[in-house]
């Protein structure tokens, strides 16, 4: 009985000991990005002008305005809701920015990371959105076009889901995808959202550039015929062997499909390709219907599989 409860009590003990190395593993790498965030915004303040840091936080913000742009966020937690107010600042907007690969080429990031410690980068899988919220986007120093989020997939790697609030006027979450407010932009689907097939919803008329590129889960995508405009880059890296596209495209954008892991598709619409199928090594058949206008130099580069492309009578423009 002694030997039993003695044995209890090391397990407990071991338990309490990982439990707080843990914690305190957490709460050091949280600690180390702040500290590096308030270093490198101290040091360029002529730059970015002021800056705020609170749970996690930093911020860039307007006195004149009171309102807050969220820099960076929480490294270690997987669930995030950015406030709508941090400090009695309005958030009006997210530019999250890349501060390690940023400050890479000063010596002052080596009081926080060695050498050659990887970029750390968040391990966000949940994201939510406020009301407050009007851009979201990597921060670019520079006006940003309002709607455009295609670079959060290269930093958000773990991204599973966003949810925005209902009461913003900008943008909406539908099935843990970002849309703008009127449902018709297509803006980004999280980089490691769960589902292998994915139906956009009726009514979208554009997938933005980049909106599925490096997304790893998804295997297959259903595009209602409402869709007009697929962007640039819109599913490079995408692990998807399956498109339905729409009907009437009138717009395809350079690399749409570059790396991707397609083996075939049908292609409609008065649309143009641009390296569209470049390195794509699965790809065994390509079907352009009556309308498509021209097939750019690049179209087919490094498709090692590709055994069959049917091209309509007509086509003007083959390279």
């Amino acid at each position: 009985m002694i030997i039993m409860k003695s044995r209890y009590y090391a397990v407990m003990i071991l338990l309490c000991i990982v439990t707080i190395f843990s914690k305190s593993t957490t709460a050091n790498a949280d600690d180390r990005y702040v500290k590096l965030c308030e270093r490198y915004f101290t040091e360029f303040a002529e730059d970015y002008g002021k800056f705020g840091q609170k749970d996690g936080f930093t911020y860039l913000y307007s006195d004149k305005k009171n309102t807050a742009t969220i820099v960076a966020i929480p490294m270690e937690q997987k669930k995030v809701a950015v406030p709508e107010k941090i400090n009695g600042k309005t958030v009006t907007k997210i530019e999250l920015m890349d501060v390690f690969s940023c400050s890479s080429n000063y010596y002052f990031r080596d009081e926080f990371y060695g050498e050659h410690e990887d970029n750390p980068v968040p391990k966000v899988e949940y994201l939510s959105i406020p009301k407050t919220v009007k851009v979201i986007n990597i921060y670019a120093g520079i006006g940003l076009t309002e709607g455009y989020c295609g670079e959060l997939q290269s930093y958000l790697v773990h991204l599973k889901k966003f949810n925005v609030a209902s009461a913003n006027k900008w943008y909406r979450s539908y099935k843990g995808m970002l849309y703008t407010k009127n449902g018709k932009k297509l803006l980004l689907v999280p980089r490691k959202y769960m589902a292998k097939t994915v139906k956009v919803k009726k009514g979208t008329t554009k997938i933005a550039d980049f909106a599925f590129s490096f997304c790893t889960n998804i295997k297959k995508v259903i595009l209602p015929d409402t869709v007009k405009v697929i962007g640039q880059s819109a599913f490079v890296r995408c692990s998807l062997n399956y498109i339905r596209m729409p009907r009437k495209l009138k717009e395809l954008g350079g690399s749409a499909f570059q790396e991707s892991a397609l083996k075939k598709i049908t292609i409609y619409g008065k649309v143009e390709l641009d390296e569209t199928f470049s390195d794509c090594k699965k790809l065994k058949s390509v079907v352009l219907k009556k309308g498509v206008k021209k097939l750019g130099e690049y179209v087919f580069t490094s498709c090692p599989k590709l055994r069959s492309v049917t091209v309509p009578k007509g086509i003007k423009n083959l390279w």
